[in-house]
């Protein structure tokens, strides 16, 4: 039997390897060279397009995956024989070939074929490994799904990532100065908006020259495509990950393309560390964590230049930490852990400048007094701590204040915006915050088709409000069946509050800077800004209301279930994305 098992995990083993070298090739061939391939078949000569940097980048992940794929293989065995997978597995492997039949022939693109085949071939990896272990799941999931939205995700997708790379290539020159003198990149700032992969691949034959310079057009009838594409006013802490990125494939002399890709996966791999290191903190309710971590749309933007991965992996950290400091003796928390949480809480504060400064009411979960009680004797030290976080925290907020003053206008993309006359129509009547609040509530919260927004459209298509449907019936099932942790009243009225004063405060960010002055909608909200607060709600719904202590075999299987579920409806939006639909 053990001889058996041993065969098993070598099988398992050679194909796990096979595969990734397969889809190697196919990215290397069809997308990187697709372009070649045409002019091939066109009679206009052979050519490759070599890159130093994709060839590094192969070898040291097979070299990581060799050598840790073994830590992986058990609870890939174990779980093999759930009807889930046996069920599953073929079913995906039939419906993904059809796929593909039905892109290559309704489509004929070179591109869009190779990306469904890569889909198909990463997603049988994942099914093999998906186990009830959310953080191997994690990684297993970022490196096949999340690979793939790297580059099948539009570049310079409508939701500011033209902002966002101008000022991660700014950093990569040195320019850490790039809200007041950003520079200008022509190599990407001439990539057209909303570029797919059949328009984005002629760019892996072009070599990347740096070629910054401050030869903006700020003319008044350009002023909207010069605030669209000039780099984003946030801290520089969420874009060392992109930047690294860059500044590796500039460092092999990789092409534009390349270097543009480079970015997103480093993106990818930091949102991917932050949300493993997350899901090992958590004491509890790791399952409707890792839904949300895994959500399609977390996902597009963590595999983009959107420091909104950056800005979840943060927050969630904080949260997760919180967790599990209320889940521990008093006695254990000392000056390490409290050192820990301020700095987590530091970074959740450059999250979208101070948005999600509310979330510091979390730490009131906590029986603060009985800390402080314990490490008495370090309580000095501990102050001095508070004292410098303070310092660090109001020298930020000044900067950021002082940069929204310098300039009477907001964002003119939302029209006549100013952020003074904006707080003094509100503080003008009282009744005016409370219309404002009213129709605010009733235009997002209340409103279904605001939430439809966590499937965007922009990326998933016309249909995105039907299979958000579908996520969202997923989305409660999970947290009415997580019945891992009865959670106690001091922590569920925390979490509600600071999660409604996140909300207030994020709305109110984009009233005084994106709204029309006067104007009761505010204007620009979105569903995405509430996500990395999200799981703390839905962890609250079952609380062993609903459903009753089960065997650890059947939440295994479970486990299993729900991760495959969340698969097949981030394939169907993958569907959407390369515009099958």
């Amino acid at each position: 039997m053990k001889i058996k098992e041993e065969n098993k995990a070598k099988i398992l083993k050679i194909f796990t390897i096979v595969s990734y070298i397969v889809s190697i090739l196919i990215y290397e061939i069809c997308i990187s060279n697709g372009n070649r391939i045409l002019q091939l078949i066109n009679g206009q000569g052979l050519a490759y397009n070599f890159s130093l940097c994709r060839l590094v980048l192969y070898i040291a992940f097979m070299i990581l995956l060799v050598k840790y794929i073994d830590k992986f293989i058990d609870n890939a065995l174990k779980t093999l024989k759930y009807k889930s997978k046996k069920i599953g597995i073929p079913i995906y492997i039939i419906v993904a070939i059809l796929i593909f039949l039905y892109v290559a022939i309704k489509w004929g693109s070179i591109y869009k074929s190779a990306t469904v085949v890569l889909f198909g071939i990463l997603g049988i990896i994942f099914l093999l490994y998906v186990s009830a272990d959310y953080v191997k799941n994690m990684i297993v999931f970022c490196f096949t799904f999340g690979i793939v939205f790297t580059f099948s995700t539009e570049i310079h997708h409508s939701l500011d990532e033209k902002k966002h790379i101008m000022t991660a290539l700014n950093m990569s020159q040195g320019n850490f100065d790039y809200e007041k003198n950003p520079l200008y990149d022509p190599a990407y700032q001439n990539i057209i908006f909303n570029c797919d992969i059949n328009d984005f691949a002629k760019f892996y034959s072009e070599k990347y020259k740096p070629e910054l310079s401050d030869n903006w057009d700020k003319s008044e009838e350009n002023q909207i495509y010069y605030v669209c594409s000039k780099p984003a006013e946030y801290n520089f802490v969420l874009y060392i990950p992109s930047t690294i990125g860059i500044l590796y494939a500039r460092l092999l002399g990789g092409s534009v393309a390349d270097v543009y890709i480079m970015g997103r996966v480093f993106n990818l791999i930091a949102y991917m560390v932050m949300a493993v290191i997350a899901l090992k903190l958590l004491p509890y309710k790791k399952k409707i964590f890792y839904i949300i971590l895994t959500f399609p749309i977390m996902i597009v933007l963590a595999a983009s230049y959107s420091i909104d991965g950056m800005c979840m992996g943060l927050i969630t950290m904080f949260i997760a930490y919180c967790l599990k400091l209320e889940n521990m003796d008093y006695k254990e928390i000392g000056i390490k852990n409290i050192v820990i949480l301020i700095m987590l809480l530091i970074g959740c504060l450059l999250a979208k400048n101070f948005a999600y400064i509310a979330l510091g009411l979390l730490i009131f979960i906590l029986p603060i007094v009985k800390i402080l009680k314990n490490n008495k004797k370090r309580l000095p030290i501990i102050l001095s701590i508070i004292v410098i976080s303070i310092v660090i925290c109001s020298l930020l907020l000044l900067k950021l204040v002082g940069g929204t003053t310098d300039s009477d206008v907001g964002d003119p993309r939302g029209g006549d915006t100013s952020v003074p006359k904006q707080i003094e129509f509100l503080c003008s009547s009282p009744t005016n915050i409370i219309k404002v609040g009213f129709a605010h509530i009733t235009n997002s919260i209340l409103n279904y088709n605001w939430y439809t927004y966590m499937n965007d459209s922009v990326f998933f298509g016309k249909y995105n409000s039907q299979i958000f449907f579908l996520q969202m019936i997923f989305i409660l099932y999970v947290a009415f069946t997580d019945n891992s942790k009865k959670i106690n009243k001091k922590t569920t009225i925390i979490s509600v509050l600071s999660s409604l004063c996140v909300f207030a405060m994020t709305s109110l960010m984009l009233y005084l800077t994106f709204t029309p002055v006067g104007q009761i909608n505010i204007s620009g909200y979105q569903p995405r800004y509430i996500l990395p607060i999200l799981p703390l709600l839905l962890m609250l719904i079952n609380n062993n209301r609903f459903i009753g202590k089960s065997n650890e075999i059947d939440e295994e299987k479970t486990d299993v279930f729900v991760s495959i579920i969340s698969i097949v409806l981030i394939a169907i939006d993958f569907i959407c994305l390369i515009y099958i639909v």
